[in-house]
């Protein structure tokens, strides 16, 4: 069994699942620093696809389910009742660069967008929709 932490700061009950499950947890490499004392997956399982937004270096990233069409999401989303809200971290040091990495999104196949906050998108073929209209709505903000 693995854990995949989207971000560091994710990491709150990890140790017990990795306890109980004999497992191993994956975060980006610049996250490592921050649960150096877990035992690492040294490298992503096929089937999934890593995700960094740019603009920001503080270990958060998605993940892309490619099979299921699932984008799994720390922060770079806030799920609303509407859908999502692109939502850029406080350490975000080039905005354009961020917004820019995000609207790579849309051209990926993504039907499902699992959200660390609020709730998720779960419409058939509704995520890349999702994802293209909380970005025009951050761009008129």
């Amino acid at each position: 069994m693995i854990v995949l932490l989207t971000a560091p700061w994710h990491e709150r009950s990890t140790r017990d699942v990795l306890d109980r499950y004999n497992a191993r947890v994956w975060t980006a490499p610049s996250a490592r620093g921050r649960i150096h004392d877990l035992p690492q997956l040294d490298a992503i399982p096929p089937a999934i696809r890593v995700l960094a937004p740019r603009g920001v270096d503080e270990g958060q990233v998605a993940f892309l389910l490619e099979a299921e069409q699932t984008l799994v999401a720390a922060e770079s989303f806030l799920g609303t009742a509407g859908g999502l809200q692109v939502l850029p971290s406080p350490a975000t040091r080039d905005l354009r660069e961020f917004v820019e990495s995000l609207q790579d999104l849309e051209r990926l196949r993504i039907e499902r967008v699992l959200v660390a906050h609020g709730p998720p998108v779960l419409n058939l073929n509704g995520g890349s929709g999702a994802i293209a209209a909380a970005l025009r709505t951050f761009g008129t903000n």
